[in-house]
Protein backbone atom coordinates (compact mmCIF):
# COMPACT_ATOMS: atom_id res chain seq x y z
CA UNK A 1 0.00 0.00 0.00
CA UNK A 2 1.23 3.57 -0.67
CA UNK A 3 2.22 5.63 1.83
CA UNK A 4 0.10 9.17 0.89
CA UNK A 5 2.45 12.00 2.31
CA UNK A 6 1.24 14.97 4.14
CA UNK A 7 2.04 18.07 4.74
CA UNK A 8 2.24 17.71 8.83
CA UNK A 9 5.14 15.15 7.76
CA UNK A 10 7.07 18.35 5.89
CA UNK A 11 5.88 21.36 6.94
CA UNK A 12 7.93 23.52 9.30
CA UNK A 13 6.75 23.76 12.84
CA UNK A 14 8.92 26.61 14.35
CA UNK A 15 7.56 29.49 11.87
CA UNK A 16 8.78 33.00 11.56
CA UNK A 17 5.78 34.83 12.18
CA UNK A 18 5.05 38.68 12.51
CA UNK A 19 2.21 40.52 14.59
CA UNK A 20 0.37 43.11 12.71
CA UNK A 21 1.70 46.11 14.40
CA UNK A 22 5.57 45.20 13.63
CA UNK A 23 7.01 48.33 12.02
CA UNK A 24 8.63 47.71 8.34
CA UNK A 25 12.15 48.04 9.62
CA UNK A 26 11.95 44.92 12.33
CA UNK A 27 10.31 42.83 9.05
CA UNK A 28 12.75 43.19 6.81
CA UNK A 29 15.73 42.79 9.48
CA UNK A 30 13.83 39.28 10.22
CA UNK A 31 12.82 38.09 6.94
CA UNK A 32 16.61 39.10 6.17
CA UNK A 33 18.69 37.44 9.14
CA UNK A 34 16.35 34.17 8.80
CA UNK A 35 16.79 33.93 4.86
CA UNK A 36 13.23 33.58 4.03
CA UNK A 37 11.15 35.62 1.33
CA UNK A 38 7.82 35.46 3.87
CA UNK A 39 6.30 35.08 6.63
CA UNK A 40 2.51 34.64 8.20
CA UNK A 41 0.97 37.65 10.35
CA UNK A 42 -0.69 36.45 13.29
CA UNK A 43 -3.48 38.13 15.78
CA UNK A 44 -2.96 37.44 19.70
CA UNK A 45 -5.20 33.79 19.55
CA UNK A 46 -2.40 32.77 16.99
CA UNK A 47 -4.55 33.09 13.84
CA UNK A 48 -2.97 33.97 10.70
CA UNK A 49 -4.76 37.55 9.46
CA UNK A 50 -2.36 37.89 6.72
CA UNK A 51 0.67 37.17 4.74
CA UNK A 52 3.76 39.33 3.78
CA UNK A 53 6.69 38.23 1.56
CA UNK A 54 9.71 40.36 -0.23
CA UNK A 55 7.52 40.65 -3.17
CA UNK A 56 4.82 42.28 -1.49
CA UNK A 57 7.27 45.06 0.03
CA UNK A 58 8.78 45.33 -3.54
CA UNK A 59 5.67 45.86 -5.01
CA UNK A 60 4.83 48.73 -2.75
CA UNK A 61 7.94 50.17 -2.89
CA UNK A 62 8.38 50.17 -6.42
CA UNK A 63 4.64 51.53 -7.09
CA UNK A 64 6.87 54.59 -5.32
CA UNK A 65 9.77 54.23 -6.99
CA UNK A 66 9.48 52.81 -10.50
CA UNK A 67 13.33 52.52 -11.13
CA UNK A 68 12.97 49.58 -8.35
CA UNK A 69 12.46 46.66 -11.18
CA UNK A 70 15.34 44.56 -9.51
CA UNK A 71 14.06 40.79 -8.85
CA UNK A 72 12.39 39.85 -6.09
CA UNK A 73 15.41 38.17 -4.01
CA UNK A 74 17.36 41.03 -4.90
CA UNK A 75 14.66 43.24 -3.81
CA UNK A 76 14.42 42.13 -0.14
CA UNK A 77 18.81 42.83 -0.26
CA UNK A 78 18.14 45.87 -2.20
CA UNK A 79 15.73 47.16 0.84
CA UNK A 80 18.10 45.56 3.33
CA UNK A 81 20.98 47.47 2.40
CA UNK A 82 19.27 50.73 2.87
CA UNK A 83 17.82 49.66 6.29
CA UNK A 84 21.54 49.32 7.25
CA UNK A 85 22.75 52.30 5.85
CA UNK A 86 20.42 54.03 7.75
CA UNK A 87 20.68 57.52 6.83
CA UNK A 88 20.05 57.43 3.60
CA UNK A 89 17.10 54.88 3.98
CA UNK A 90 15.60 56.84 5.94
CA UNK A 91 15.84 59.78 3.47
CA UNK A 92 14.90 57.45 0.59
CA UNK A 93 11.79 56.68 3.06
CA UNK A 94 11.19 60.02 4.09
CA UNK A 95 10.72 61.33 0.40
CA UNK A 96 7.94 58.69 -0.17
CA UNK A 97 6.83 59.85 2.98
CA UNK A 98 7.33 55.98 4.38
CA UNK A 99 8.73 55.85 7.79
CA UNK A 100 10.38 52.29 8.58
CA UNK A 101 9.66 52.71 11.79
CA UNK A 102 6.53 53.61 12.19
CA UNK A 103 4.80 52.09 8.94
CA UNK A 104 2.93 48.83 10.17
CA UNK A 105 3.44 45.88 8.24
CA UNK A 106 -0.78 45.33 7.96
CA UNK A 107 -0.85 48.14 5.77
CA UNK A 108 1.28 45.79 3.43
CA UNK A 109 0.09 42.60 4.19
CA UNK A 110 -2.05 40.35 1.93
CA UNK A 111 -4.98 39.48 3.53
CA UNK A 112 -7.44 36.32 2.59
CA UNK A 113 -4.75 34.24 3.36
CA UNK A 114 -5.55 30.65 1.67
CA UNK A 115 -4.64 28.19 4.54
CA UNK A 116 -3.94 24.20 4.64
CA UNK A 117 -4.63 21.50 7.46
CA UNK A 118 -1.65 19.21 8.91
CA UNK A 119 -3.38 16.10 7.47
CA UNK A 120 -3.72 17.51 3.79
CA UNK A 121 -1.67 15.24 1.62
CA UNK A 122 1.51 17.31 -0.02
CA UNK A 123 -0.51 17.10 -4.11
CA UNK A 124 -3.45 18.93 -2.28
CA UNK A 125 -1.02 21.04 -0.82
CA UNK A 126 1.07 21.47 -3.95
CA UNK A 127 -2.11 22.17 -6.42
CA UNK A 128 -3.58 24.69 -3.71
CA UNK A 129 -0.09 26.50 -4.39
CA UNK A 130 -0.25 26.55 -7.53
CA UNK A 131 -4.24 27.68 -8.12
CA UNK A 132 -3.54 30.08 -5.76
CA UNK A 133 -0.38 30.84 -7.12
CA UNK A 134 1.71 31.32 -3.65
CA UNK A 135 4.77 29.52 -3.02
CA UNK A 136 3.58 28.83 1.00
CA UNK A 137 0.62 28.06 2.99
CA UNK A 138 0.25 28.45 6.34
CA UNK A 139 -0.96 25.82 8.38
CA UNK A 140 -3.43 25.71 10.91
CA UNK A 141 -5.27 23.30 13.33
CA UNK A 142 -9.18 23.16 13.68
CA UNK A 143 -9.05 25.94 15.89
CA UNK A 144 -7.32 28.16 12.35
CA UNK A 145 -4.46 28.90 14.74
CA UNK A 146 -0.88 28.82 13.23
CA UNK A 147 1.28 25.70 13.81
CA UNK A 148 3.21 25.52 11.06
CA UNK A 149 4.19 26.37 6.89
CA UNK A 150 5.07 24.54 3.98
CA UNK A 151 6.60 26.12 1.29
CA UNK A 152 6.93 25.08 -2.20
CA UNK A 153 11.05 23.56 -1.26
CA UNK A 154 9.29 21.67 1.26
CA UNK A 155 6.48 19.63 -1.39
CA UNK A 156 9.78 19.02 -3.63
CA UNK A 157 11.55 17.59 -0.70
CA UNK A 158 8.49 15.15 -0.48
CA UNK A 159 9.33 13.73 -3.97
CA UNK A 160 12.73 12.60 -2.87
CA UNK A 161 11.62 10.96 0.52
Amino acid sequence: MMHIRKVRDYMTKRVVSFKPDENLRNVVEKLTRKRISGAPIIDKDKKVVGVICSSDLAKNLSSELPFMCAPVPSMLGFVYAFVKAKRKWNELMHSLHININTTRIDDMMVTGVVTTPPDASIYEAATLMKLKKVSRLPVVNENDKLIGIITRQDVIRSMID
